[in-house]
């Protein structure tokens, strides 16, 4: 099975300030800084997945700042998934290629960013569950 992974260090909001008013310029603009960031990840470099993935996102906070919930990245996270569609990892984020996506608890890190991993699945039964590849 194949799994690639690397990290994207960007400056990181919480669903929280999303839903409370952030201006669309200001969306915009933290989108622009999560695509170039992502253009100089390693993540940038794979290539392309052709068999349905999973990914797992875990935010990387430096000492000082706050660390959110689990499920507050969601809207960074979407931000990358998008990035690394248009960065051409795997060919669109609908259901037939992620099939599962992992929201891991934030971890203490130097920079502020996010630890990729992107798993290629090969199979899933009727929910979308991963089963285990036995012979």
């Amino acid at each position: 099975m194949r799994s690639e992974y690397g990290t994207i260090y960007c400056k990181q909001i919480t669903t929280n300030k999303v839903w409370s008013g952030i201006h669309w310029a200001e969306r915009s603009r933290l989108k622009d800084e999560c695509r170039e960031s992502f253009s100089g990840s390693q993540l940038s470099d794979i290539n392309l997945f052709s068999s349905p993935v999973c990914l797992s996102f875990t935010p990387l906070v430096p000492v000082g700042k706050r660390m959110f919930d689990t499920s507050n990245y969601s809207c960074m996270i979407k931000m990358i998934e998008d990035c690394l569609v248009e960065g051409g990892v795997f060919e669109d984020d609908n259901r037939k290629f992620v099939k599962q996506i992992l929201f891991n608890p934030a971890v203490r890190a130097h920079d502020s960013g996010f630890f990729v991993q992107i798993l290629e699945v090969p199979a899933f039964d009727i929910n979308g569950l991963i089963l285990p590849n036995v012979a």
